[in-house]
Parts: structure tokens; C-alpha cells; sequence
């Protein structure tokens, strides 16, 4: 139902100046997690500003009253929005489906040390985080040693494949120049074997006989991912050790950048093996708020993007209803 504001004053039916009752307050956050603002503001004849205000205020609500106290495993990750506006993401690990904490503007060693001031402020202690996951990107890495002195850094293994296969992209695309059989191949090299098609695994078939820079890239990739599937800290090192041996006696010059990386990274790329954890559920909640940017179809500011990634994937509790207030004659 909507009300005049001035009518929704001092009422134990509606929030004081909201223009809405409690009721409709609660059901519009609940099409808000499934539709856009702009189709709510349609459906229920109001403005999108003014559903802004109440979708914020309440997010705003239940995000001051959370508590962080028992968090003990982070995981950090960047998104991209509108090109070069990038957000860091932060979620709780212990949670049985993440949730995410916070988000803050940038990708760098100040959107760490802002997330730490906000942890705190919500009885986060730094001290008792274990693991960060994270990537290499910005500042990250020296950041989270800083703000997190006692956790174990884990570089998340999506983003160590992820910079493998650009690289090997890389690699093909030089040598394509060349070599006609190349064109058109990339998704050949950047997929696993199993998934490819019958005409690409044709393709895959011949060219794979071939003594090409490509080849021995995708093979590389291949000793990359075998890594990931060691059973000790200690087997995924010596996988290493002969990965890095084998590109740097190679060939495949772009390779080399992959080589510097994990012996730069080498310590945190291993943690993994100690506790198992990835980024991987923070890749899943990117195509929830990917689908939250597509509702959108344009936020005014960063701050209307923040506030419906809370709304979508911080399992707030957010329940207009408990603030109903019945007179004290229909009160035992």
C-alpha cells in the first residue's frame, strides 16, 4: 500500500515519512532481489528514486548490526564495473554459501586497509583470520600480509590458470602469423580437452602432431593444471620445480612471464594444498552480481551497485516487519 508520507507519521503500521506501509516495504525488497528498480518503480506506480531510498536504508540498517566476531577466512577479489571502475569483494569462507561482507572502491592496498577499518568496526579481529584468498592483482598481496599479519595467503588457483592461459593465447596468436593452421583456434587451447566440440577436436587432433610454440604452451598448461591435483604441498612443489625448469629451457619465450610468477608467488601458490580453499564460490557470486549489473541497466552512482550486491549476496536480515509496533489495546 502506498501512503502520503505526512499520513505515515508516528503509525505502527509504516516507517515514519517512508510513504509505505510495512507490508508493501517488505514485498518490495523481496521483488527487489528478483527484478529491477526500474520495473518495481513501474509496477507499483512510484518513482525509482524513491525506491533507492527505502531499498538503501534498510540494507544500510542491517549492515550496521552485523557481526563479524566468529569470520576466521577471507576471500578478496576484484570486479569490474563500466570499464576501469573496479570494486574489491570481499566474502566470509565459513559460511556453507558465502555471503559478502563488504565492498569497496578500487583495487588496491587502501581498499584493503578500508575494509579492515570497517571489520573492526563490526567486532572483526584481524588477528584471528587464518586464510586470504586472493589474486595477485594491485597491491593485494602486501596488503593482507599487513592488515592480516597471522593469516595464511592462498594466490587463488582460478586467477594462477587464468594468467596460464593468457599467456598461452599469447603464444598462439604470435604464431599464427605464420602459421595459417592457428587462426581460429584460440577456444581450442583455452578449454580442456573433454569439452571440445568434434570439429575442434579434429582440428586439436592434427595440430597437436605438430612441433609448434602452441603445442608445447597447451602442454605446459597441461603440467599447470596436473599440479593443482597433487595430493601433498611437497609434490605440488617438485611439479613446480619441473614446470618452471622446463620453460625456461624452452622455447616459448611468453612463457617465461608464467615461470617468474610462481616462483615470485611460490609460497602462497602452495598454501593451497594446505587448506584447500579457493575463490572458486566468489567466481559464482560474480555471475549473481553480474546479473545484478544487467538489472540495473545503469546506477547512478557505485554506491546504488554496492547496495544491491549486499541485497543479492549478504544474506542481511532484512525484515520491515519486525519493526511493527501494535497499539498496546491489541497487546495481552
Amino acid at each position: 500500500m502506498l501512503l502520503d508520507p505526512s499520513s505515515s507519521r508516528n503509525v505502527p503500521w509504516a516507517r515514519e515519512g517512508s510513504g509505505f506501509t510495512l507490508l508493501m516495504e517488505a514485498y518490495l525488497l523481496e521483488l527487489a532481489s528478483v527484478l529491477s528498480v526500474r520495473a518495481i518503480a513501474s509496477l507499483v506506480e512510484t518513482t525509482d528514486t524513491k525506491l533507492w531510498r527505502l531499498i538503501h536504508y534498510y540494507v544500510s540498517e542491517a549492515r550496521e548490526s552485523q557481526d563479524f566476531t566468529e569470520v576466521r577466512s577471507l576471500g578478496v577479489d576484484e570486479y569490474s564495473h563500466r570499464g576501469q571502475n573496479y570494486l574489491t569483494i570481499f566474502i566470509d569462507h565459513n559460511q556453507g554459501v558465502a555471503r559478502v561482507l563488504d565492498c569497496e572502491d578500487g583495487r588496491n592496498m587502501r581498499s584493503i586497509e578500508e575494509f579492515t577499518s570497517y571489520f573492526k568496526m563490526h567486532r572483526g579481529q584481524p588477528e584471528h583470520i587464518r586464510v586470504v584468498t586472493c589474486d595477485m592483482a594491485g597491491g593485494y598481496p602486501n596488503a593482507i600480509g599487513t592488515a592480516f599479519p597471522q593469516a595464511k595467503m592462498i594466490i587463488d588457483t582460478f586467477h594462477v590458470i587464468m594468467n596460464m592461459n593468457a599467456v598461452v593465447d599469447d603464444v598462439r596468436r604470435r604464431e599464427s602469423r605464420m602459421n595459417r593452421l592457428l587462426k581460429g583456434t584460440r577456444y581450442i587451447w583455452l578449454k580442456n580437452k573433454k569439452n571440445l566440440t568434434q570439429a575442434q577436436q579434429k582440428t586439436f587432433t592434427k595440430i597437436n602432431k605438430m612441433n609448434l610454440r602452441t603445442v608445447k604452451a597447451y602442454q605446459m598448461k597441461l603440467a599447470l593444471q596436473d599440479m593443482y591435483q597433487a595430493e601433498t604441498r611437497e609434490q605440488a612443489k617438485l611439479s613446480m620445480d619441473e614446470l618452471c625448469s622446463w620453460i625456461m629451457h624452452s622455447n616459448v619465450y611468453e612463457m617465461k612471464r608464467i615461470a617468474k610468477m610462481l616462483r615470485n608467488h611460490e609460497a602462497e601458490i602452495l598454501n593451497y594444498f594446505d587448506n584447500r580453499i579457493t575463490n572458486a564460490v566468489l567466481e559464482g557470486l560474480n555471475s549473481i552480481i553480474a546479473l545484478v549489473k544487467r538489472r540495473a541497466r545503469g546506477f547512478r552512482n557505485m554506491e546504488y551497485f554496492k547496495t544491491m550486491i549486499y541485497l543479492s549476496c549478504g544474506k542481511l536480515e532484512l525484515d520491515p516487519l519486525s519493526l511493527v509496533q501494535l497499539p498496546t489495546q491489541f497487546v495481552e
